[in-house]
């Protein structure tokens, strides 16, 4: 796609397409970066000079049916359609499977979240096997791909145990007090409007009552989640132990931190944890002397309202399956956590040089140094998925919903 910054819109191309964002006043009410090739995780360049292009075309994407009965269909895994094809493939009791590494076939090399959808398992679906997967990649954009064998020319075979059958989850999602109301509805949006997968709302008031056993997966989007105990905490521990799926989003991390049984800090050491105290002590002080009339740019040194920051992602780790080495994430708080001593962090950031656009208060800067922004901790058979960006922030966040669908339907399953 060819965007002309020589128009009548052309400040409006800029302030959407511009990588770094350029601001004359540092005290604002919204996000401060939203360039659109983060937005969406596409690579996109800028040129000075004029290009030569041709008249206007119309391109479509050219998907149709494969008319043989293959071995399997492939599906690479790239983006939120592929999540749809897969809730699609749900709802009609399709087994899939998703490849953990690595395999090439045909001349053609394929990543780790592959999905591979094989005749074998499907049996029972008759005739009708082709014809739901044909109509479900129809329906969604998706371009399958035909393996006439189950043997790869490079990495594991089809029935090998590195092609993992995906099981539908039961999920529950938690709203009402404690539960921030724009965080929850992102992620029911997400589910009943994107992907059209149903969800389970359960209100916070009746959480701690319910029978943890019958779902596989609960979200816990952001929120203070004060209904959480520490024998709420305790049991939903054990319930992922015993194969549960855990899932805390954006300020939901907080209720976790330093709580027995999890492995989520604040702070990587207690030395760490002094040394900030003591800081925090001295601005203290130092805000007793601050004059008034600054009082509000004062305090934006510790603000960071939405900016864009590169993040190193471990794409191995079922998480960051369909990404490459970085994901583009969108900081709205200024808050650090340590990397989990037991667990994977599938993505974290070094230092204040992840800062790509957008403002960042000079304080602020400090909470990026050593940083888990994305992790799962393993514990016993289940799992906790950390997500301490929003990756669903106002459903206009592209880039982050195969990551947070990766949380749901992927880790662990």
């Amino acid at each position: 796609m060819l965007v002309s910054a020589k128009q009548p819109k052309s400040v409006l191309v800029q302030v959407l397409f511009e990588p770094q964002t350029a601001l004359r006043d540092t005290i604002t009410y919204d996000i401060t970066a939203w360039s659109l090739p983060y937005v969406y995780g596409i690579e996109a360049y800028a040129v000075k000079g004029d290009i030569k292009s041709t008249s206007p075309q119309e391109f479509s994407s050219k998907v149709s049916p494969i008319m043989s009965s293959p071995y399997a269909y492939i599906l690479p895994w790239k983006g939120i359609q592929d999540l749809k094809f897969l809730a699609y493939l749900f709802k009609h009791d399709i087994v899939t499977r998703v490849s953990e590494e690595p395999f090439s076939l045909n001349g053609k090399d394929y990543d780790p979240g592959t999905l591979v959808i094989t005749r074998k398992g499907n049996e029972s679906m008759g005739r009708k096997f082709d014809d739901i997967v044909n109509a479900g990649a129809m329906a969604n954009g998706r371009r399958l791909e035909a393996a006439k064998t189950g043997f790869v020319s490079k990495g594991k075979d089809f029935g090998s145990s590195s092609m993992r059958v995906v099981k539908r989850p039961k999920i529950g999602l938690l709203s009402g007090d404690g539960v921030r109301s724009y965080g929850y509805g992102e992620v029911w949006h997400f589910f009943e409007r994107q992907i059209e997968f149903p969800v389970t709302v359960i209100n916070s008031d009746y959480f701690n009552q319910i029978p943890k056993h019958d779902f596989d997966v609960f979200i816990l989007p952001g929120g203070s989640h004060g209904y959480l105990n520490k024998e709420a905490l305790n049991e939903l521990r054990h319930w992922v132990r015993s194969g549960g799926r855990l899932i805390l989003m954006d300020s939901a991390l907080d209720r976790f931190v330093d709580q027995n049984g999890y492995g989520l800090k604040q702070f990587a050491t207690k030395d760490e944890k002094k040394v900030s105290e003591k800081k925090n002590k001295e601005r203290k002080l130092a805000e007793r002397l601050k004059s008034y009339k600054n009082r509000r740019r004062d305090r934006i040194s510790n603000s960071l309202p939405g900016a864009i920051v590169k993040v190193n992602m471990d794409s191995s780790h079922p998480l960051g399956f369909g990404y490459d080495d970085t994901y583009f994430s969108l900081k709205l708080r200024n808050r650090r956590y340590a990397y989990l001593p037991r667990g994977w962090n599938v993505g974290t950031i070094q230092d204040s040089t992840a800062i790509v656009s957008g403002f960042v208060g000079y304080k602020a800067q400090e909470n990026f140094r050593e940083s888990m922004v994305f992790g799962v901790e393993e514990i016993g058979r289940g799992h906790v998925v950390y997500i301490a960006d929003n990756t669903l922030f106002r459903a206009f966040w592209y880039n982050g919903k195969l990551l947070f669908g990766n949380a749901v339907f992927i880790v662990g399953n």
